[in-house]
């Protein structure tokens, strides 16, 4: 009798199970035989476990801020899976389907002036529906920033201070000139609320305008209003003392005649560009050095292009002449506080030119070339008219280098000339 109960109870357990799996919909019998079978709830096996949630990729960085109505989310996720996005009160706001390669873009309405909170999920074909991850906060701000605490301070003939305030931290411009358009603009980009900007370049005795503008960092910007303030008075002219000596500009003449013809400059010339040096004289400059090679400056028109920019003491020059004449150079008044020049030249040849700060006409070849001793094989010069001159340290050829001449120097190794 305990057999036949027990028998029957199994066979209306088993009938019960199968009428109750027949009357689900296919997922909930699923649901079940995972429930009352052997393998129930092994993830590896189940084909109804939670998709993977999306990766996002595109909210602003943390402490960043948007002005705009709406927000595109974009991210990653599994191909195929519908993506949701859910507002803070868990409602559905957008949705996309990740496309062959994963990505997906949900655009989203923002709240304006407000930290708008999202999350997100993915979704199967079968429904399953992955748990939500919490998108970064968007931040929407459309209010402008406020300047105020306008202050001009540290006025000079050339310019001047201006610092403010902003009520939260905006970049800085200040956009000014002398004249009611402002010329010039000058930028700051950190974002801060106590600002400075230092006016240059200004005439003395100008009235100057200025504007200001900040911005935030969602782009919300402030301007004033043009104002406006006089630079000072540049200072007084120092009056030489009585009795002191006035600094003298001497005026060095170089003869050339049409054609090449080697010179140097004995001192600092008062203008170097080579274009002012050579304006109308000349179209054509080279110089050589044993470790750079040729520099050079030509003229078309009366522009000068090359890699040689001024001419300078200490160096030689071939110089292409158009006339025959004076060529007419300022030189620079004497500096007793600079340095005594000295001049390296590598082992090979050099240009070389005949310096002299007290423009004296020549000097002993072996005397000025005296630092140099044991290391010059010969030394060169140049006449439009007879052509190369040479000159050995065992005497020979020419005696004296002269102001005004170039000199081609042959060096057995690296040595200092110093005049």
């Amino acid at each position: 009798m305990l057999d036949t109960t027990r028998r029957l109870s199994v066979r209306t357990i088993v009938l019960a199970s199968v009428i109750l799996m027949a009357s689900l919909p296919s997922q909930g019998a699923s649901v079940l035989a995972r429930t009352i079978g052997p393998d129930h709830g092994s993830p590896a096996t189940d084909p109804q476990a939670s998709p993977s949630p999306p990766a996002i990729v595109s909210p602003p960085p943390a402490g960043k801020s948007v002005n705009a109505d709406t927000f595109a989310i974009t991210g990653t996720a599994q191909a195929g899976m519908l993506v949701k996005v859910y507002n803070a009160a868990s409602a559905v706001v957008g949705s996309a389907v990740a496309n062959a390669t994963g990505a997906f873009s949900v655009t989203v309405p923002l709240t304006q002036n407000a930290g708008n909170i999202f999350s997100a999920s993915a979704t199967d074909a079968g429904g399953a529906e992955s748990v939500r991850i919490t998108v970064p906060t968007i931040t929407e701000d459309s209010v402008a920033p406020v300047i105020s605490g306008v202050t001009l301070a540290s006025v000079s003939p050339t310019g001047a201070t201006i610092t403010w305030s902003t009520n939260e931290p905006t970049n800085s411009t200040v956009r000014y000139g002398a004249a009611t358009v402002p010329a010039s603009t000058l930028t700051d980009p950190a974002l801060k609320t106590a600002h400075s900007v230092a006016l240059t370049g200004l005439p003395p005795s100008t009235e100057a305008f200025y504007m200001l503008t900040s911005c935030d960092a969602a782009g919300n910007c402030d301007a004033t209003l043009h104002a406006s303030f006089t630079t000072a008075a540049a200072p007084p002219t120092p009056t030489p003392a009585a009795g002191a000596p006035t600094p003298v500009t001497p005026v060095l003449r170089i003869k050339l005649v049409r054609g090449w013809n080697l010179m140097s400059v004995p001192r600092r010339l008062a203008e170097d560009k080579v274009g002012d040096v050579m304006s109308g004289v000349a179209d054509r400059v080279y110089t050589y050095n044993a470790t750079g090679g040729w520099d050079f400056a030509t003229s078309v028109g009366g522009v000068w292009t090359g890699t040689l920019t001024s001419i300078e003491d200490g160096k030689a020059y071939w110089v292409n002449s158009l006339v025959d004449g004076d060529l007419t150079l300022t030189l620079a008044p004497k500096d007793p506080s600079r340095p005594a020049p000295r001049y390296s030249l590598p082992a090979g040849w050099n240009l070389i030119g005949y310096t002299t700060l007290d423009l004296a006409p020549s000097v002993n070849v072996s005397a000025y070339l005296a630092p140099l001793a044991e290391k010059w094989v010969s030394l060169y010069r140049y006449d439009p008219n007879t052509g190369y001159e040479i000159a050995r340290p065992a005497g020979g050829g020419f005696g004296t280098v002269e102001i005004g001449r170039g000199y081609i120097i042959n060096l057995s190794e690296q040595g200092d000339l110093v005049p």
